[in-house]
């Protein structure tokens, strides 16, 4: 159990260092030209938004696709009203100076994967307590049975 408990600890773990990682790099921000939206089915009965986005730092200009991760609609019909407002707004693009490719339209701090990877170590830390608590109870319960009365 232990083993299995372990092992989903230190994949959530690296998921939240992984996007933690990320959000920290997303230092820079500039206004971008958000065009082409289009609604997406990302599994089934769940649709997310995508942009292709472009903007310019000093004279280079990047392009890209974002795909946001936020909001997830159960139908086509609420992202494509989510896509009207969006039209309508301006964006501020976050990207990494040393890789400007690296660019999103939403920075996210990772708090829900946090949570998930905090959780994981409290069970790992009451199952190591656990175990150390049995072992302990075994041992002394078999030290108080060899003793003469």
């Amino acid at each position: 159990m232990f083993l299995i408990v372990g092992g989903a600890s230190l994949y959530l773990g690296g998921e939240f260092f992984y996007n933690l990682n990320r959000y920290f790099h997303l230092t820079h921000s500039v206004e971008a030209q958000v065009s082409d939206w289009k609604v997406v089915e990302i599994k089934s009965g769940k649709f997310s938004v995508e942009a292709v986005y472009q903007f310019q730092i000093e004279e280079r200009t990047i392009m890209g696709t974002y795909a946001f991760p936020k909001p997830v609609y159960p139908n086509p019909y609420l992202a494509e009203d989510l896509v009207e407002a969006w039209q309508e707004k301006t964006w501020e693009i976050w990207y990494n100076p040393k890789q400007p490719h690296d660019a999103a339209l939403q920075k996210i701090f990772p708090a829900k994967k946090a949570i998930h990877f905090a959780l994981s170590l409290g069970i790992i830390l009451y199952f190591a307590f656990l175990n150390i608590y049995v072992k302990r109870m075994h041992f002394s319960e078999e030290g108080n049975e060899k003793a003469p009365s």
